[in-house]
């Protein structure tokens, strides 16, 4: 059996009684055996993925479709197939005979993000932690290495959480789609100032009304 989630059993302790410390466990039944964290698919793998659906139904997507689908995703297990779902089944209503373009993977995004699934919101609870919405502000809206009040365990605990990845020494957010919930949460009105990499691709945020 699996246990899937953003965060370790470890890093939730057992408080026996309200008025008491915590126990120091995880979990009194002791049933955690080994923790692994779940890598990002690769273009590769989301075009293998997707593939496996051509090969099923017959619907085909276009090659320029599936890079929009590692644009929006950055291959993010649960983004890649939510991306194809809501393509698939919520804008096509299972046609399969209709091409998957890259139009209706920018308005599967679109869609995703307005939505608001469990997925994002567990997400987003976790930007009510202080030290969480300190530490992506300055990772979205600033620089963290300039940053007294973000610490380093702050910046490993978000990248930890899968909000923000390291590139080239550089913090960002680890997704498009991530970046624009963030936006929205930490700041509605700033959702209107695109991050550099959105408007070199030519994408609004603004316009994710």
């Amino acid at each position: 059996m699996a246990l899937v989630g953003i965060r370790d059993i470890r890093d939730y302790l057992i408080q026996v009684r309200p008025d008491s410390q915590s126990s120091g466990m995880a979990s009194p039944f002791n049933v955690k055996k080994k923790a692994l964290t779940l890598a990002n698919f690769t273009q590769d793998e989301i075009k293998t993925l997707y593939n496996q659906h051509t090969e099923a139904s017959g619907q085909v997507f276009e090659d320029s479709a599936i890079e929009r689908a590692w644009h929006w995703s950055e291959g993010q297990p649960w983004l890649v197939n939510a991306l194809a779902y809501e393509a698939v089944v919520e804008i096509l209503k299972n046609d399969y005979s209709k091409v998957i373009t890259t139009d209706i993977i920018d308005k599967a995004a679109r869609d995703v993000i307005l939505s608001r699934p469990a997925h994002l919101d567990s997400l987003l609870e976790r930007i009510k932690e202080p030290r969480v919405n300190r530490a992506l502000a300055s990772v979205i809206f600033g620089n963290p290495d300039e940053d007294d009040e973000v610490s380093d365990e702050d910046l490993d605990y978000i990248q930890d959480l899968g909000l923000i990845k390291c590139e080239n020494g550089s913090y960002l957010s680890s997704n498009p789609i991530y970046e624009e919930i963030m936006l929205r949460k930490l700041s509605s009105h700033l959702q209107i100032k695109a991050p550099k990499r959105w408007l070199a691709a030519g994408l609004k945020v603004n316009n994710l009304k």
